[in-house]
């Protein structure tokens, strides 16, 4: 689970960014520890009304599309919260980047309707 994460709290309770260093920290800590005693994921925070200004786009003929960053499971709970997808959603709609980007440019435009 923690090479997925992309931050971490430090014991004075500041956020960093997991670079190098503190990968290697984490490995030598982790590599005495047997047992696990929890864990604990958090989600970024989505603005009110997000999901009315997709309806409102979608009313007005606005594909709205979603691309972000983070891990398709992540973009994929967003995605849904915002109501850019359904929770329903069908194979082929959410794909990472690195999907993406095999595609020729003939099968980006083919498929990007549905993406």
């Amino acid at each position: 689970m923690i090479p997925m994460c992309s931050h971490y709290y430090e014991s004075t309770g500041n956020v960093k960014v997991r670079n190098k260093g503190s990968k290697a920290l984490f490995e030598q800590i982790l590599a005495g520890m047997l047992i696990l005693l929890g864990l604990v994921g958090l989600t970024n925070s989505r603005r009110s009304g997000t999901r009315g200004t997709v309806e409102d786009c979608r009313r007005a003929g606005i594909y709205v599309k979603f691309i972000v960053g983070d891990n398709k499971v992540t973009a994929t709970i967003m995605a849904t919260k915002c109501g850019i997808i359904e929770p329903d959603y069908q194979p082929g709609e959410v794909i990472d980047g690195e999907e993406f980007r095999k595609f020729s440019s003939e099968e980006r435009m083919a498929k990007i309707e549905n993406i």
